[in-house]
């Protein structure tokens, strides 16, 4: 049976960072009222993960396993079906 894209597990997997998540849901007509993120269970590496950020300069706050975000719809709101952050 031939592969379709909806078959591979990797075809529509994605790690969204806090800011793509940020800028999706404003892409979607919304604002975001807040935005967490949370260890996952059984998370024994954190340590170690929160030390790569720190030792290549990346930002460590709002890097837990689980992000979870709340947002407004903005009424009128400008939607952009394609970002190009993503898409570009």
């Amino acid at each position: 049976m031939p592969e379709t894209k909806g078959d591979d597990p990797g075809s529509h997997t994605r790690e969204y960072t806090p800011d793509e998540l940020r800028r999706l849901f404003e892409c979607a007509g919304f604002e975001v009222v807040f935005l967490i993120a949370r260890p996952g269970r059984g998370v024994e590496s954190r340590d170690l993960i929160e030390d790569l950020l720190g030792a290549y300069g990346f930002p460590r706050e709002l890097r837990g396993e689980q992000m979870y975000c709340l947002g407004r719809k903005i009424s009128g709101g400008n939607r952009v079906r394609f970002p190009g952050f993503l898409y570009g």
